[in-house]
């Protein structure tokens, strides 16, 4: 059986994401600079992140000091960041993306993930988790994960500089096999 370590990959065409990556859900913009210059200097090169954790710009900021160091380049990283569900809308993949970007401090991500299949109502940037009067959520039942994918697909086409090596779209905590066409 073969060993995983720090520095073991999954391939699949140009694509090589560390298998072993440092996940950032439910860290603190506090935490964040002393977790991520730790693990990368435990060998850490894969960093799990989200626009919906709400602690992109705190990454972005660790990130642009490790690498002014000098001591490891952004292209030596695989950055993973996913389309909020308020931004489950093929017209706010743009917007979102560029967003994360810019939180992230990055010119590019390596694999952007449609974090889950479900959209929510878009009150604005910071509402992640939108409520109506009664607390409870606001789904948007219009959702069309299949129209999401299309566009994240030709956007990625359109603009491959900012994927760098990301040749596949994944849709987070869903089976694609369950994705049809009607």
């Amino acid at each position: 059986m073969a060993k995983i370590n720090a520095k073991s990959v999954l391939t699949s065409g140009q694509m090589k994401m560390p298998v072993i990556g440092l996940g950032t859900w439910l860290s603190t913009p506090e935490e964040i600079d002393t977790t991520l210059y730790t693990a990368i200097e435990a060998g850490y090169r894969h960093i799990d992140t989200a626009y919906s954790y709400q602690n992109e710009t705190a990454i972005g900021a660790s990130l642009a000091k490790i690498f002014s160091r000098g001591k490891i380049k952004r292209e030596d990283m695989f950055i993973v960041t996913k389309l909020p569900m308020i931004g489950n809308r093929a017209e706010d993949v743009e917007v979102f993306l560029k967003k994360s970007l810019e939180n992230l401090q990055l010119d590019y991500i390596d694999l952007y993930l449609i974090h889950i299949p479900v959209g929510m109502v878009n009150k604005g940037f910071d509402e992640i988790f939108p409520k109506d009067e009664n607390g409870r959520l606001l789904i948007d039942h219009s959702t069309n994960i299949l129209e999401i994918w299309r566009r994240i697909y030709e956007y990625m086409k359109e603009k491959s500089h900012l994927f760098a090596q990301c040749s596949y779209l994944c849709i987070y905590f869903y089976f694609f096999q369950n994705v049809k066409e009607h």
